[in-house]
């Protein structure tokens, strides 16, 4: 079974707990890049970030270079800002069919993730959500152990046979 991994980071955290799952997986990777890039400056990125998420609106992709329909299993991060979703992610998703796909959803966050993996779940319809994770900071960054094994624990949690 082929395995895609797709996700979006502004910061590093997600595509950090991205990378580290790809190899258990030998699953091909692609970060989603908008076409209007945010703001570097995080004081000027955060209101953005933060409004577009709250808002649910979609923020429009760059081509990936995949099709959906290549792969049978697909694992979608996102950081979570103010409780949703990246808005990049939501244009993913809603711009592809996983009808018959087996899902992960994976998500990095400060502490409180909120409904950002059910929100991701209620876009989607007619495929199998196989497994959820949540990496915090203190994940991704050390404090509750090495994120290698947080990450083999996260795919060892469900049957991708």
């Amino acid at each position: 079974m082929k395995t895609l991994i797709v996700y979006y980071s502004v910061d590093g955290n997600t595509e950090r707990a991205a990378l580290a799952i790809a190899p258990l997986m030998q699953a091909t990777v692609v970060k989603l890049e908008p076409v209007k890039a945010y703001p570097r400056f995080i004081l000027a990125r955060f209101p953005v970030c933060a409004v577009g998420a709250m808002s649910k609106r979609p923020r429009a992709i760059k081509p990936t270079g995949v099709a959906v329909a290549d792969f049978d299993r697909i694992l979608i991060g996102t950081p979570t800002w103010m409780g949703c979703m990246a808005p990049p992610v939501r244009q993913f998703i809603l711009d592809n069919s996983f009808k018959g796909k087996q899902l992960g959803f994976f998500t990095s966050c400060m502490h409180m993730p909120q409904d950002t993996i059910i929100e991701a779940e209620l876009l989607i319809e007619g495929s199998t959500v196989l497994g959820r994770r949540v990496f915090t900071h203190a994940d991704l960054h050390g404090k509750n152990g090495s994120l290698e094994t947080l990450c083999q624990e996260f795919v060892d949690r469900f049957d991708f046979n």
